[in-house]
């Protein structure tokens, strides 16, 4: 085959999204749903698991699309939620719940990082509770 394959994933909060180029034709795009739970006000949180599930399932449906093209894909590009992220063990098993950039739950942290305008200068990254760094902060600190 001598097309340009490329495998696109847009791993969103809400669902998965994937695509097949097959050099400048788009073969999809294909979605799989992804579960959000708010256990408390603020918190917004998905089971790391479904994350792989739902690229899974999405792939498998482009595959069935064009199973010949999809054998040969040459490059996978991923876009993903900003500042989502979840603990895992050195076997690559959750530690927790995968903790989605709308969680609110670190203000203290994420005020305890310091002057805004500075932390901004620093990492490029807008101070709030949506920052990762905050939200690790917050994990190490007990919960």
């Amino acid at each position: 085959m001598s097309a340009r394959l490329v495998l696109t994933l847009d791993l969103g909060t809400s669902t998965t999204k994937a695509g097949l180029w097959i050099d400048d034709e788009l073969v999809g795009p294909t979605r799989a749903a992804l579960v959000t739970h708010h256990p408390a006000p603020g918190h917004a949180e998905q089971d790391p698991e479904s994350w792989w599930t739902s690229v899974v399932t999405a792939c498998a449906e482009l595959r069935a699309r064009a199973p010949d093209a999809y054998a040969h894909v040459a490059v996978v590009a991923c876009s993903a939620a900003r500042e989502t992220f979840a603990p895992f063990d050195a076997e690559l098993t959750p530690l927790g719940p995968g903790i989605l950039w709308s969680d609110h739950r670190a203000d203290a942290e994420a005020a305890a990082l310091g002057d805004a305008d500075a932390f901004r200068l620093a990492t490029g990254v807008v101070r709030s509770p949506a920052v990762a760094l905050a939200k690790v902060v917050r994990g190490l600190a007990g919960e």
